[in-house]
């Protein structure tokens, strides 16, 4: 399946249950989701997994920056790996709907991410020191992060998103 088709079922869910919401549902939303110019990035890595970070106005700035700088956007925030050696703060496998809301990680990848999971990320900061680049700290408001195995594919990654989303929003109404 080719990412175009993906991108259209991902954007039509976010669009759906994240953007195209009433004022009553959207209160219980995170801030990010409450801007009047939303933004979102779709990220495939070596179709391995993806993410959607939505981003702030200051996140905006920060990532212009970085891409006017040659860097990625995210720099050490998911790694795909089956290596377990690599440092990560968290390590994720075989996992659905973990919630991870205002981590700090230093000079680490945050998040080593195996086969068949997904989790949410909110109000997390990375912080990478001392790199080519000089020093590198940014905040992720809110991501969904789905990883491809066995069970989770990009035939279907979009209904496994559904229900990510879907179990987000029934924790913000909650809380």
């Amino acid at each position: 399946m080719s990412s175009a088709p993906l991108s259209e079922k991902i954007n039509a869910i976010i669009r759906r249950r994240l953007i195209e919401v009433d004022p009553q549902t959207r209160a219980a939303f995170p801030p990010v989701l409450s801007l009047k110019e939303k933004t979102w990035w779709l990220i495939f890595e070596d179709k391995k997994f993806i993410g959607i970070i939505f981003a702030n106005d200051a996140e905006l700035t920060r990532i212009k920056d970085y891409e006017n700088r040659g860097l990625t956007p995210f720099p050490g925030l998911v790694l795909a790996t089956d290596n377990r050696s690599i440092p990560c703060a968290f390590r994720i496998d075989s996992s659905k709907n973990g919630v991870f809301t205002k981590c700090a990680v230093k000079n680490m990848i945050s998040f080593s991410v195996g086969k068949d999971s997904t989790f949410i990320v909110s109000d997390h900061t990375q912080t990478l020191e001392k790199t080519q680049a000089g020093d590198l700290v940014y905040n992720v408001p809110l991501a969904y992060i789905l990883s491809y195995g066995a069970e989770i594919t990009p035939n279907n990654v979009h209904e496994y998103l559904e229900d990510l989303v879907s179990y987000s929003i029934k924790l913000w109404r909650l809380s």
